[in-house]
């Protein structure tokens, strides 16, 4: 019996030891609407304020770095938009390109904030506030995902 547990539990170790929760978040929403248009995947687009926001770290921690998030990774192109008030966390190019990308997309300057586009760039959904209840976002992205296939 107890090498028995003793075998599951080295199994169950070594399963989930190679398993990596990081996925790839693009900066470029003209690079991300290509890839979207010929993987007919949609675009989440979120505006985050990587060094202050509070709610965004939250949703970093407990949402995008998830194992439960890398399976709904693989069918959005994901794309950040990072608008942090330290300035050597992204490039001045970076930010100029984000700060035009908030200009379009998010007037009010809300943080976090997530948009669902089509390959077109155009606004198919959208999600803001910081909610306790993970399976929110999880419900908002797999509805992005079953509408845009429609």
């Amino acid at each position: 019996m107890k090498k028995i547990i003793t075998t599951i539990a080295l199994v169950l170790t070594l399963t989930s030891f190679g398993q990596e929760t990081a996925v790839k978040w693009l900066t470029n929403l003209e690079e991300a609407k290509k890839i979207s248009k010929k993987e007919h995947k949609p675009i989440l687009l979120l505006f985050t304020g990587s060094d202050w926001c509070a709610p965004c770290k939250a949703l970093e921690e407990n949402v995008f770095t998830t194992e439960r998030f890398t399976y709904y990774a693989a069918n959005l192109v994901l794309v950040k938009v990072d608008i942090p008030r330290a300035i050597d966390i992204i490039s001045k190019k970076q930010l100029k390109y984000n700060k035009k990308l908030l200009k379009k997309y998010n007037k009010e300057e809300k943080f976090y904030y997530l948009l669902a586009l089509n390959h077109k760039g155009q606004k198919k959904a959208t999600m803001h506030g910081y909610y306790m209840d993970y399976d929110y976002y999880f419900r908002f992205f797999d509805k992005m995902i079953r509408e845009y296939k429609k």
